[in-house]
C-alpha cells in the first residue's frame, strides 16, 4: 500500500512539473502546428480615451492557436485630445507614438519553429494568413489633405485616406515598396468605416475567434460576406467602404486591388505612429474611433 501511495504521489509530481513547463498544454501543442504568425495593434478612442493594444499571435489555416496580448497605451506618447462623441480630433498636428514590443520575441515563445521566430525580418505572401486593416473615421472634408493615419517605422507599412476633389477620398496602403490605392469614394461627413484586407474565411473566423469588436456591419453579412467568402481571392487584398448608416458605398467588382506580391515584415521592436506620416511630416486631418492593423504573414526567408 505503502509502495501504491508513494508511486501514485510520484506520478502526481511529474505530471505538474510538465503541466507548469508547458510540455503537456494543448496550446503548446497545437501551436507547433502553426504555419503563419501575426501582429494585431488597435487603437481605440471610442471611451472618450486612448486605448492602445497589441496582440502577437499564430495559427494555422483560419484558426487562432496561441497568443500573447499587451497593453502599450503606456509605452505611447499621446498628446492632450479633444474628442466629439466617441472620436477622438487629430485636427492637422496632432500625433500618437508608440513602442511596440518585440514581435520575433514573442513568436518564438508560441512558435519557434517559424521563421519570424528566427530572424529580424522575413519574406511574407498574401495568403495563408489572415491580412486586414481597417480604420472608423470622420475626414475633414473640403480640402485636399494627404491623410496619413498609420506609420510603422522598420518596415514602412502604412496606410493614409487621402482627400481628392474635395468630397471624395481614396483608401492608400504601402506595403514596403508596394503601393496600393482603392478607385475614389464619397466621404459621408457623419463618418465612413474603411477596410483592406485578403479574401477567404481568414477575417471573418479569425475576427470571431479573437473576439474584436464588429464594426463594419456590412461586411459580416449579405453582399459583403458573399465578397470575402466567394469573390474575394485568398491571395488577393480587397476593399471596402461603408457610410454612417453600415450601407456599403463601394462596388464589390471595384473591390479587388489584385495580388501585390510579397512584402517584407520587420520582426523587432518597432515605434508607430498614428495620425502622422514621419517621411512626409504630413498629418490626419479628422477623427477616429478605431484604428486596426493586422500584417498577417505567411513568412519564407
Amino acid at each position: 500500500m505503502k509502495n501504491l501511495r508513494r508511486t501514485l504521489v510520484l506520478w502526481l509530481t511529474l505530471a505538474f512539473v510538465l503541466l507548469s513547463s508547458g510540455i503537456l498544454t494543448n496550446s503548446t501543442q497545437a501551436s507547433s502546428q502553426a504555419t503563419w504568425a501575426s501582429w494585431h495593434l488597435r487603437a481605440d478612442f471610442s471611451q472618450q480615451q486612448p486605448r492602445i493594444m497589441w496582440t502577437s499571435f499564430v495559427g494555422h489555416d483560419a484558426t487562432v492557436l496561441d497568443r500573447l496580448e499587451y497593453d502599450i497605451t503606456n509605452k505611447c506618447k499621446i498628446p492632450y485630445l479633444d474628442f466629439d462623441g466617441d472620436y477622438a480630433i487629430f485636427d492637422g498636428n496632432t500625433r500618437i507614438v508608440c513602442n511596440t514590443p518585440d514581435f520575433k520575441s514573442d513568436v518564438s515563445q508560441m512558435a519557434p519553429h517559424l521563421i519570424q521566430a528566427q530572424f529580424n525580418k522575413c519574406e511574407c505572401r498574401i495568403g495563408g494568413a489572415p491580412f486586414w486593416v481597417s480604420a472608423d473615421v470622420r475626414l475633414e472634408l473640403g480640402n485636399n489633405y494627404d491623410n496619413p493615419l498609420f506609420y510603422k517605422e522598420k518596415d514602412a507599412i502604412s496606410l493614409a485616406l487621402p482627400i481628392n476633389n474635395d468630397l471624395y477620398a481614396q483608401t492608400h496602403l504601402r506595403l514596403g515598396g508596394t503601393d496600393l490605392s482603392s478607385t475614389d469614394w464619397q466621404g459621408d461627413p457623419d463618418g465612413n468605416r474603411v477596410w483592406i484586407g485578403n479574401g477567404g474565411e481568414y477575417f471573418l473566423a479569425i475576427n470571431k475567434q479573437m473576439r474584436w469588436p464588429i464594426f463594419m456591419k456590412s461586411l459580416f453579412k449579405g453582399i459583403g460576406a458573399d465578397f470575402l467568402l466567394h469573390i474575394l481571392p485568398e491571395e488577393h487584398l480587397g476593399h471596402w467602404v461603408e457610410d454612417s448608416q453600415s450601407k456599403p458605398i463601394v462596388n464589390p467588382a471595384a473591390g479587388d486591388l489584385g495580388h501585390p506580391g510579397d512584402f517584407q515584415m520587420k520582426t523587432e521592436a518597432d515605434t508607430i505612429v498614428i495620425g502622422q506620416d514621419p517621411r512626409t511630416d504630413r498629418y490626419f486631418h479628422g477623427m477616429v474611433r478605431t484604428l486596426d492593423i493586422d500584417p498577417g504573414c505567411h513568412g519564407h526567408y
